[in-house]
């Protein structure tokens, strides 16, 4: 039995307007907050609704903790995140410059999901 409260209905709207926002949605294309009394649900949304909507839509989603190493420059951090992403995700040029970084710790690019295979 699946103990997740699934809210999809809110996940597939927010991944649409960041990965294809209207006109009136253009300023959402540079992030996404997300906050919360502790304990609420935010990861769990992320983890089980949010990142499958993105990827569904063709997303490469890579997740970066910011508060994993606090004295590191966070710049470093997803550098290292994308990195450490297979090379199948990477874009051709193999350059993580290339893939567009939001300021709630995604990234996202098109190409394909997270197997591999082809």
């Amino acid at each position: 039995m699946d103990k997740i409260f699934h809210r999809t209905e809110l996940a597939h709207p927010m991944a649409r307007q960041l990965l294809k926002p209207g006109v009136l949605d253009e300023g959402l294309r540079s992030g996404l907050f997300i906050s919360g009394l502790r304990r609420t649900g935010k990861t769990t949304f992320r983890q089980s609704d949010l990142v499958p909507a993105l990827e569904a839509a063709g997303a490469i989603v890579i997740y970066v903790d910011l508060w994993s190493n606090t004295q590191a420059n966070p710049a470093s951090l997803v550098h290292a995140a994308i990195r450490r992403a297979p090379r199948c995700h990477q874009p051709e040029a193999r350059d993580p410059r290339a893939l567009p970084v939001h300021r709630h710790g995604l990234a996202s690019g098109a190409g394909q999901r997270t197997d591999c295979a082809a």
